[in-house]
């Protein structure tokens, strides 16, 4: 049996993130004397107590940078995740410990106070962190 000829056609397809990103914010921790002076307290104690950063303020490529840290918020606006990135460890895993909610409106704002820690890759390791959140781009606070 002869098969039809069929005409050739380009089919498209739409990319669907699989991820919806509301706000992405950026974090420098606060280091130095001030390290231990948050403005909630320092919350870690015992077994999670942890290193403190031994960075310098800003310095370049560690958790002192605010363009090294990430918040990444949802539709809502609630933190989902956090990311360190050092020069020297690559993507360290960053876990959220505390969110200082500072306006009350349940949404992450610039200016609201996160207490967060990450962990070595052999897991040998813990450093403890806390600093104010900030708009990646100033003049687009989300990116919804």
């Amino acid at each position: 049996m002869k098969k039809k000829w069929e005409e050739p056609s380009v089919m498209i397809q739409e990319f669907v993130p699989n991820e919806y990103v509301a706000a992405c914010y950026t974090l420098a921790c606060s280091v130095g004397p001030s390290h231990r002076n948050a403005p909630y307290g320092f919350l870690w104690n015992g077994s999670e107590r942890g290193d403190v950063s031994h960075s310098s303020a800003g310095e370049s490529g560690t958790c002192a940078d605010a363009s090294a840290n990430r918040i990444i918020t949802n539709d809502n606006g609630v933190i989902v995740s956090i990311g360190e990135h050092n020069n020297q460890q690559g993507w360290l895993r960053a876990e959220l410990d505390e969110w200082v909610d500072v306006n009350n409106d349940g949404i992450c704002n610039p200016g609201d106070v996160i207490y967060w820690h990450t962990v070595s890759h052999n897991g040998d390791r813990r450093w403890n962190h806390w600093g104010y959140a900030a708009a990646e781009i100033a003049s687009r606070p989300n990116h919804s």
